[in-house]
C-alpha cells in the first residue's frame, strides 16, 4: 500500500508509485512528488528532510479493465502474438506468465482462459 522504495547505492533510492486507476494528466506534477515524498517519510523518518530529490519522472502501466493480463496470437494477424496488461503486478507475474507464454509458442500448450485473448473475442 505504501508503493516501493528501493536502494541503487548506499546514498540513492528510487522511490514510487502513486498508483492511480483515473488521471487527469500522465505527467510529473508537485501532488505525485508530494504524494511520494511522504510515503519515503513514513517508511525511513529518520531521512526526512535529510535528502535531496534528484529527479521525478512518470509513466502508465498497461493494464484492463479486470485487472487481468492479455496473452496470445492475435486473430488477424499472421505471426503477431500479445503479452501485456501485467499492471501494478508486472514485476511479480512476468517471470511466470513468461513461461507460460513461452510453452505456448514453443509447445502448443494451451494458454488458461482468464489470460488468452480470445476471452475477448468472444
Amino acid at each position: 500500500a505504501l508503493g516501493y522504495i528501493t536502494s541503487l547505492s548506499k546514498k540513492t533510492f528510487v522511490v514510487g508509485s502513486t498508483y492511480e486507476h483515473s488521471f487527469e494528466h500522465s505527467g510529473i506534477d508537485e501532488k505525485g512528488l508530494s504524494y511520494l515524498v511522504q510515503r519515503f517519510e513514513k517508511v525511513l523518518p529518520a531521512l526526512k528532510g535529510r535528502y535531496k530529490v534528484l529527479s521525478q519522472w512518470s509513466g502508465v502501466r498497461a493494464s484492463t479493465p479486470n485487472r487481468k493480463p492479455i496473452m496470445g496470437k492475435l486473430k488477424d494477424l499472421d505471426n503477431a502474438f500479445i503479452f501485456s496488461g501485467l499492471g501494478s503486478k508486472g514485476l511479480l507475474y512476468s517471470g511466470y506468465l513468461s513461461f507460460l507464454m513461452s510453452q505456448y509458442l514453443i509447445d502448443g500448450t494451451p494458454l488458461d482462459k482468464e489470460l488468452d485473448i480470445q476471452r475477448l473475442e468472444a
